[in-house]
């Protein structure tokens, strides 16, 4: 009998109950798979000779919102493991809380082999977490995290309607590389991913597979970061740690990324108005959490990375029109 390779499907949710649904519904034919294992697998190194290895997938799902989200995905869902949460738990409290949750059922039930953080607003791809546990299998066995890119839905349809073209979608999430030798923490775009994995910096947490090993060496998402910021954070103490972070070839969805338009940083909207969106966690990372996470990895720099985000605290409208002007 073939060695079955326990994976945790973790996701957190507020208040949109369609996306959450649907991403629930291209799940479910993703719960129960078999992947061709050709490289020695240390999480089961019993049945490392096994050319087949059968996966089954466990969902987890914290419901912070008031949408009744929570009674839909109970009645049309009932294997997903769900919980309640509130509104103050933005995605990476709310993704510590649900992986804890996780972690406390192995505790009873055969510890899980990956977790894997999804993102509710993502289309996810038929075969995607084939693909991505397959990918991690053959070509990054020791990998620390596999980011499965998600490509501009506006993009993917057009690559699609021209497939005797060279053209590619425009990826949205994905992994990025460092592009600056003085400033660690200056992240290129998101990467294009290609036919082979590719190593990278900074992770996105839009779909993003991290096997047991990593999680037993550095545990799990930080408590020191309400919303964003964890997930890079994570992948930087991966790589501390000794770990490698890849993108897997291809693309595993697709997720539109957070328009400019109703921003902070759209200048149709009162200043006043835009100045306390700024005050958001899900808006921009909160002034102490950036603190917090340039002393960590700021590296050299750190300092000056520490001491020029008081001047976005101090002076907020000044940073968000030289912020505006940068851009431009």
């Amino acid at each position: 009998m073939s060695a079955v390779l326990r994976i945790a499907v973790l996701i957190t949710c507020f208040n949109r109950q369609q996306k959450t649904l649907q991403c629930l519904q291209m799940l479910a034919s993703q719960l129960h798979f078999s992947v061709q294992c050709s490289v020695q697998c240390s999480v089961h190194s019993s049945h490392d000779n096994q050319p087949a290895v059968a996966a089954e997938c466990t969902v987890y799902l914290l419901d912070n919102g008031n949408d009744g989200t929570f009674a839909a995905v109970a009645a049309q869902f009932p294997w997903v493991q769900l919980s309640r949460g509130h509104a103050d738990l933005y995605w990476n409290s709310g993704m510590r809380r649900v992986w804890l949750q996780a972690l406390s059922h192995s505790a009873t039930t055969p510890p899980f082999d990956f977790y894997l953080w999804l993102n509710d607003d993502v289309s996810l791809a038929p075969d995607a977490i084939y693909r991505l546990l397959q990918n991690y299998l053959r070509s990054t066995p020791t990998a620390g995290a596999l980011i499965g890119s998600m490509a501009a839905p506006s993009s993917a349809t057009t690559a699609s309607a021209t497939s005797g073209s060279n053209q590619q979608p425009v990826p949205s999430y994905g992994g990025r590389q460092r592009k600056s030798r003085l400033n660690p923490l200056a992240f290129g775009p998101v990467m294009l991913p290609t036919p082979q994995p590719q190593l990278c910096t900074f992770i996105n947490g839009n779909l993003c597979l991290i096997p047991q090993a990593a999680v037993q060496k550095i545990g799990v998402l930080s408590e020191h970061f309400s919303h964003g910021l964890g997930d890079f954070d994570y992948g930087l103490r991966l790589q501390q740690a000794g770990f490698a972070t890849y993108v897997a070839p291809g693309f595993y969805g697709e997720c539109a990324v957070n328009p400019k338009i109703g921003s902070v940083f759209d200048e149709t909207l009162p200043l006043a108005q835009r100045l306390l969106m700024m005050q958001r966690p899900n808006v921009l990372p909160p002034d102490a959490e950036w603190r917090y996470f340039v002393r960590c990895h700021g590296g050299w720099v750190w300092p000056l990375l520490w001491l020029k985000s008081w001047g976005r605290q101090l002076f907020p409208a000044l940073w968000l029109r030289l912020r505006q002007r940068r851009a431009a």
